[in-house]
């Protein structure tokens, strides 16, 4: 290596040292954000399957395909829970408690599955431009948000660091929606556009309930059913059901602009 590259290279191990608080060296392995980005495009294939594939996907081969993406899923989740319990070496009663929280993850899926039903039917229901539920499901950013989030949400009850939050985040890199798994989250729930809108982790949102862009819940907010919150609101307290929040305009005002 040439001296001046090597001079550079010295730097830069240097700051590891001088700069503390953002290694992380000699310590237990991290779950693997690459991994959970695979692992969340797995799960969304067995929420939903035959929309997320590259070739169409037949009756006859459904066992065949889910029982492969199941397998390797289970492994691949059994692998980060593990790395997010652990705090030092790797124990047995570790890997036994991360199959018991992975094992009780997957069972929740059926369940899941009937909730991210509703939320399609929600979204058909509540967008007058919505054309089809295949539309919903392939073009609309609040399913795949709205779906990792409620997946993130049965790790987060089980006391699963890191792990839900680095799910989450993936699906608000992606979307623009940012959901803390922590959030509690009913039935028939809509998110129209769905960009900048934030949902803090002590939120409770009832069934029913639509939000517009732009919108942030938090505090401990609990949104009645059949609410609808307007797009740029920020909430910090509950509102009872069949609530309609929004900002009334106070002042627009329209300049003409100089000509060139």
């Amino acid at each position: 290596m040439p001296g001046e590259l090597a001079t550079v290279l010295q730097n830069l191990l240097a700051s590891y040292h001088q700069a503390g608080g953002i290694n992380h060296i000699d310590g237990s392995n991290m779950p693997s954000k690459e991994a959970v980005t695979m692992i969340c495009s797995g799960l969304l294939q067995l929420l939903f399957p035959g929309f997320l594939d590259k070739e169409p996907l037949h009756s006859c081969e459904l066992e065949a395909v889910t029982s492969d993406r199941f397998n390797r899923l289970f492994e691949q989740l059994l692998r980060e829970t593990c790395k997010s319990l652990r705090r030092g070496p790797c124990q047995n009663s570790t890997e036994n408690l991360a199959r018991k929280i992975v094992i009780d993850f997957f069972n929740t899926l059926p369940e899941v599955r009937k909730l991210l039903s509703t939320d399609v039917q929600a979204a058909y229901e509540g967008d007058p431009a919505a054309s089809s539920f295949e539309e919903i499901i392939l073009t609309y950013p609040c399913i795949e948000a709205i779906a990792i989030q409620r997946l993130a949400h049965t790790l987060y009850k089980q006391e699963v660091p890191l792990l839900p939050r680095i799910m989450t985040e993936w699906a608000h890199s992606r979307t623009g929606i940012d959901i803390h798994p922590g959030a509690t989250i009913s039935s028939h729930f809509f998110i129209d556009h769905g960009t900048g809108v934030v949902i803090g982790e002590t939120c409770t949102i009832g069934s029913h309930v639509k939000l517009y862009h732009g919108v942030t819940l938090g505090g401990e907010t609990i949104i009645g059913e059949g609410s609808t919150i307007g797009g740029n609101v920020f909430l910090t307290r509950s509102v009872p059901p069949y609530s309609l929040v929004y900002y009334e305009e106070k002042q627009l005002t329209v300049l003409q602009k100089p000509v060139k």
